[in-house]
């Protein structure tokens, strides 16, 4: 049911039926808004509990990335809410009867690991949060199904960070060795049965790792299993486990894109299914489509810093054209400016439909590496033409319980007003005459070249050197490269 292009390619493949049509639709949710923001994981047990809590968010799912999590979680809502946890490591009596309890509605919520919900088939549930960033696309959307079965409007929201990532990183680094690994237990191997003590002796690992390790070997065909020995199996297995290896980290690759998006929720999940008949509407309920209806996120204007760097980005992506957004952060941003402060407002201009991000990915050593390009819409090159945003709305989006960069924020803020003064108008002017003239004679547009804002900010900070001059916003490498002399030449005969 939820099949990716890829995998619907190999099942056909793997059943040999050559030349077919296939009919996949039926992804959309028109009642269910799909809500992810970024928290620290210390913060998400309160967002919890405050957004459970608002009216008309019960029965609710809270999946936990792990046992002990869900247990605390559990008996922290059960403070304020009918709560209990449901996970594998509860004896079959007590999951029966939790269950039980959350169908029968004497139970508000459940908090239970992903291991919760095959065959459950609650139609009211109103909402389902994810604590932890789930680890494919696919599994997420089958959990946060279980949400408004009964056509009512609903809510999922996601609650994650970066450490997620590592975290879901980690699992599969464990669950899938390295190749190599299971090429060293092979090459012990021979058609003669060998214990597995003397294998685990001469790799000198535990118990538990050899057998996650040779369990694997023998999924694949590589390893024969016989009570305590083992015996060589088919020498192929490498390709299949290196193929399923590569797969389960695209599924994570996959899942942090979807997290970290500015796209429609619902026009991203149909775009990973591949869904044919789905006409790719915006949703108009996500936090995309409508952040004003957002549970743990809010929406505020930009502050006059970050009206100065979102400045500095259009000017780069005018200068440079379409550019992976991280390569334009490692180039532009790095040093100057936070990553995640340089994701939230590269999704503020998506959002106000000044630049355009797409996610695109290309092969390498057999795996799919994922990147994110942006560059600037139409509004935003007409926009960068006119050189004239005083009227342009955009909002940042941020958590409801974030806050604790807001200091420093404002500090560079401060420091950024106090860089660029008040402009010398007679600098300005003469390097308005020289950008016209530039224009002129290399037939570019002028906002090509450097923008009012540019020009005024390089007159109020009068740099001495090309390194002053490079830490000015809307002077890019290329500008400084071209144009760096003449403009310190304006500066000094001023």
């Amino acid at each position: 049911a939820t099949a990716t292009p890829e995998v619907q390619r190999d099942i056909i493949v793997q059943l040999g039926v050559g030349d077919v049509r296939t009919y996949i639709h039926g992804f959309r949710r028109d009642n269910l808004a799909v809500e992810i923001a970024e928290l620290r994981p210390s913060e998400r047990g309160e967002l919890t509990r405050q957004i459970l809590m608002g009216e008309g968010r019960l029965p609710a799912i809270v999946y936990a990335p792990t046992r002990k999590q869900a247990e605390a979680l559990a008996k922290d809502l059960g403070k304020r809410l009918r709560a209990a946890a449901y996970h594998a490591g509860m004896d079959a009596a007590r999951r029966d009867r939790v269950q039980a309890q959350f169908l029968a509605g004497r139970l508000d919520a459940i908090v239970a690991t992903i291991a919760f919900g095959m065959g459950i088939d609650k139609p009211d549930i109103r909402t389902v949060i994810h604590t932890a960033l789930p680890s494919s696309v696919e599994g997420y959307y089958q959990e946060i199904g279980r949400a408004g079965r009964d056509g009512r409007p609903s809510r999922a929201l996601l609650l994650h960070s970066y450490a997620d990532r590592r975290t879901q990183e980690f699992f599969v680094q464990r669950d899938y060795p390295d190749p190599r690994e299971l090429e060293d237990i092979y090459d012990l191997l021979s058609h003669r049965p060998r214990s597995l003590e003397s294998l685990r002796r001469r790799l000198g690992v535990d118990r538990e790792t050899l057998e996650r390790r040779l369990e694997k070997l023998w999924i694949h065909g590589g390893a024969r299993v016989e009570d305590e020995h083992a015996l060589r199996g088919d020498p192929a297995w490498e390709r299949s486990y290196t193929a399923q290896r590569a797969h389960k980290e695209g599924q994570l690759e996959n899942m942090a894109r979807f997290a970290t998006g500015a796209d429609c929720r619902m026009v991203q999940f149909i775009r990973h299914f591949g869904d044919q008949e789905d006409d790719g509407e915006p949703c108009g309920r996500c936090d995309i489509c409508a952040p004003q209806g957002c549970l743990a996120k809010r929406t505020r204007a930009t502050r006059d810093d970050e009206r100065r760097q979102l400045d500095r980005i259009v000017a780069a992506l005018r200068e440079d054209g379409a550019v992976a957004t991280g390569k334009l952060y490692r180039e532009r941003f790095e040093g100057t400016l936070d990553r995640n402060e340089f994701e939230a407002l590269l999704a503020a201009l998506a959002q106000a439909g000044i630049v355009t991000l797409r996610d695109e990915s290309f092969r390498k050593d057999g795996r799919t590496i994922a990147y994110r390009r942006v560059e600037l819409s139409a509004r935003g090159v007409r926009l960068a033409e006119s050189d004239d945003d005083d009227d342009v709305e955009i909002h940042i989006t941020e958590s409801r319980t974030g806050g604790g960069k807001k200091k420093a924020a404002r500090k560079r803020g401060a420091e950024l007003s106090a860089l660029e003064g008040d402009a010398d108008p007679e600098l300005v002017e003469a390097l308005r005459d020289w950008r016209s003239e530039r224009a002129r004679r290399t037939k570019v547009p002028a906002y090509r070249i450097l923008t009012n804002k540019a020009l005024a900010a390089i007159a109020a900070a009068r740099p001495k050197s090309l390194d002053a001059l490079a830490v000015i916003h809307g002077v890019g490498p290329k500008v400084l490269e071209r144009h760096g002399p003449d403009i310190l030449k304006i500066v000094r005969g001023s």
